[in-house]
């Protein structure tokens, strides 16, 4: 994933260099060379791929979704 460096949302999710690419507000020349950058490298776009899904795979396994809903809405 290439994101801007925003408050929250996708910025809450993606870890720069690890699982993604962060470019910063405003900027789209970096943007696009971070876009350009995965699209060409291989290598990079295998790696951040796997480690979101890692990262996707430890949050759902912490369930902390379920969690909070039984809490908000005592069910």
């Amino acid at each position: 994933m290439v994101i801007t460096d925003s408050d929250g949302g996708a910025k809450d999710m993606v870890i720069d260099g690890k699982t993604g690419l962060v470019s910063p507000k405003n900027d789209a020349e970096k943007l696009a060379a971070n876009i350009e950058k995965v699209i060409l490298n291989e290598n990079l776009r295998n790696d951040l791929a796997e480690n979101a899904f890692k990262r996707l795979e430890n949050m759902a396994a912490n369930d902390n979704f379920h969690t909070w809903a039984k809490i908000l809405f005592k069910n």
